[in-house]
């Protein structure tokens, strides 16, 4: 059974302008073949992507001038990983919000890449609902 989502973003400090973003951000494409419309979170899973790239690239090149652009390459590349963003969204608990559908048998807390997608596709949402700096603020205190 999943949790609320109103339950998370409380524990989180966030108070969302539009929860819906949230919801979508915790639903995997497999519940789209209970509903009539396409409401999963791959799209913000994009978006996270970029923004998680963009806020770890700029703290790399921030901390370390002495490196050149290969160097901060496998840099941001140690940070940015299945694994680790992975780990993020299980220590975050995203885990137990997530929705997906009955094709989905698995627990999504067991699936890496899932888990690394929810991790992105939250950021996401985050930094439409909340702002650039709320979501640089939470990277940062992420990574």
């Amino acid at each position: 059974m999943t949790r609320p989502i109103e339950e998370l973003l409380q524990k989180m400090g966030i108070v969302p302008h539009h929860i819906e973003l949230f919801a979508q951000a915790l639903t995997h494409s497999s519940k789209n073949g209970v509903s009539n419309r396409r409401f999963d979170y791959e799209r913000l899973e994009f978006l996270g992507d970029s923004l998680i790239g963009f806020v770890v690239g700029s703290l790399c090149y921030e901390l370390h001038p002495e490196m050149n652009q290969g160097e901060l390459s496998v840099l941001r590349s140690q940070f940015i990983r299945t694994e680790s963003e992975a780990e993020l969204a299980k220590e975050l608990g995203l885990g137990d919000y997530v929705m997906v559908g009955p094709s989905f048998t698995s627990d999504p807390k067991d699936s890496l890449p899932l888990m690394e997608d929810i991790f992105e596709s939250f950021t996401g949402a985050l930094f439409l609902d909340q702002g650039y700096e709320t979501a640089k603020k939470f990277l940062l205190g992420q990574f």
